[in-house]
């Protein structure tokens, strides 16, 4: 039987996953992009962290944001190797950090006990998902290896001795969240690529999606023909644009080309240099990974490479506020058909001058709650990436920031062969990319990928476990240079990247391109 054939729109962390997941399950696949490579103009080259703890969404109607964060980082451990692309920064003796400042505490329900009660909580989560786990892959030692941690060490309260480097804070959580080496993550996708059979090709300019007699469809990029079955976008804010390529006789019927509704957001993420120093105190200080939470009462400081008595450090910085990285919103209902404000690809493109107003007060922010980094972190670059949040019944028309919503595929042509997928967080990406895949093989006429009610992971109920055991990518060697090229593309310190990794080897050779 000749193979089904999916064009996938978008080589960002959902799409790029998506590809291969579809690869692997056997079907045609060809991935498009307008960059010059995967990962580039997504939320990737701003992401330090994985969220794969939920303590952020405290609030009743945010906790299943949190829940679908474990979901997300569970099914990146479980598909890829992830001690490959975590920093070695955060340790059971020295965690990520959850704090509650003294400006937030007892504003908008937020109070000591709500806040521990939703830890708690989202420990319950991860207990039945880790129990899953452990079921089905034979006892906790196995779940926990996969895993990284297990219920117990999952969470516990700060000591009031953990508390004292900090300013303004009067309460926290230690998590079992981590950093994130992106320069590694980056070098693994390549590798599952180089693996692939799939056509690859960047710098793309998608200019028509158009149906067939055949009711398969073509997809026209820089003047090239892509005969396929089923269109994939995942093209973040470039959907709408792309969903009105596509003819309007085809379109779902509902009020406008727009994929979907909610709320797009200009976000900066200051980089700083943690200058070389002989103060072990100080180095093992700004060595954490911080969140302390609320808006005009928050800010993240992460350390993605410490400094040593010889070479410079590495973090970045994150004040949740319109007053800090949080630049600009962009409201898209059914009548909107632009993305966002054509202004914003200028700062996309060139980030924040380091003498902007913007950036000095994240600066600030940062100093006032983490003060050893006082007359020490110096700011190097910021960089600004739009981010979409979708409506939910919860979100306020995605106003509503913590709640980060999964929203299954936006079929956006009556056939359902057109469909467009977000990830709303990159913990989350590979989640997605499944849930996605699933929609494909299903409207292919294909088996469904595993679910179960009682272990759900996503909307979709997918059975992750159960779907990873045979479908993984944890075999992959990455190749050393690509690490390097892209630790370079995002001007990290070439030390990021770290050589004695034993999933670093193998043979490099170049993807298969169209045309």
């Amino acid at each position: 039987m000749e193979k089904k054939r999916i064009t996938v729109i978008g080589a960002g962390a959902l799409g790029t996953n998506a590809a291969l997941i579809l690869d692997r399950l056997g079907y045609e696949v060809t991935l498009l992009e307008a960059a010059e490579d995967i990962l580039i103009g997504g939320g990737a080259a701003t992401t330090n962290i994985t969220h794969n703890d939920g303590f952020e969404y405290h609030k009743p109607g945010h906790r299943k944001t949190g829940e679908y964060c474990i979901d997300g980082a569970i099914a990146k451990a479980l598909l890829y190797s992830s001690s490959a692309y975590l920093t070695k920064t955060c340790t059971p003796d020295h965690p990520i950090r959850f704090l509650l400042s003294s400006d937030s505490v007892n504003k908008d329900g937020l109070t000591v006990e709500s806040f521990t009660e939703n830890a708690e909580h989202m420990r319950t989560h991860f207990r039945d998902q880790f129990h899953h786990v452990s079921e089905m892959r034979g006892n906790d030692m196995q779940a926990e290896r996969l895993l990284g941690r297990n219920p117990t060490n999952f969470a516990r309260p700060l000591t009031r001795e953990e508390l004292g480097n900090y300013d303004n804070v009067v309460f926290g959580y230690a998590g079992s969240g981590t950093g994130v080496n992106m320069p590694h993550y980056y070098a693994l996708l390549k590798a599952g690529l180089r693996k692939s059979k799939m056509h690859i090709a960047f710098n793309q300019n998608v200019s028509a999606i158009t149906k067939q007699r055949d009711d398969s469809y073509n997809v026209i990029s820089n003047g090239v023909s892509i005969p396929t079955d089923y269109v994939m976008i995942a093209a973040a804010d470039s959907i709408p644009k792309l969903c009105s390529t596509i003819d309007k006789a085809d379109l779902r019927r509902k009020d406008g080309p727009a994929s979907a509704e909610g709320t797009y957001y200009l976000n900066a993420m200051t980089y700083v240099k943690l200058p070389a120093t002989p103060d072990t105190k100080k180095i093992r200080q700004v060595s954490s990974v911080n969140f302390t939470l609320q808006g005009e009462g928050g800010c993240m400081f992460a350390c993605l490479l410490p400094p040593t008595a010889t070479d410079d450090g590495y973090g970045a910085i994150y004040y949740p506020s319109e007053n800090g990285s949080q630049l600009q919103k962009y409201m898209q209902d059914a009548a909107h058909t632009s993305p966002v404000p054509e202004s914003w690809k200028g700062i996309v493109n060139g980030g924040l001058s380091n003498d902007s107003p913007e950036v000095g007060r994240i600066m600030q922010q940062a100093f006032r709650y983490y003060p050893f980094l006082k007359r020490y972190a110096v700011p190097e670059r910021t960089l600004c990436r739009t981010v979409f949040n979708a409506a939910t019944k919860d979100s306020n028309a995605g106003l509503e920031r913590r709640v980060r919503g999964i929203i299954d595929a936006d079929l956006i042509t009556e056939d359902g062969h057109v469909t467009a997928f977000r990830s709303p967080k990159w913990t989350n990406a590979e989640l997605v990319a499944m849930m996605a895949a699933d929609h494909a093989t299903q409207t292919l006429g294909g088996q469904q990928l595993p679910k179960n009610e009682d272990h759900a992971f996503g909307p979709s109920k997918l059975d992750i476990e159960q779907i990873t055991q045979g479908l993984n990518f944890r075999e992959l060697k990455m190749d050393l240079r690509d690490a390097q090229y892209f630790a370079a593309k995002l001007c990290m310190p070439p030390r990021i990247v770290d050589a004695g990794l034993p999933q670093f080897g193998g043979t490099p050779r170049n993807t298969r391109t169209l045309g």
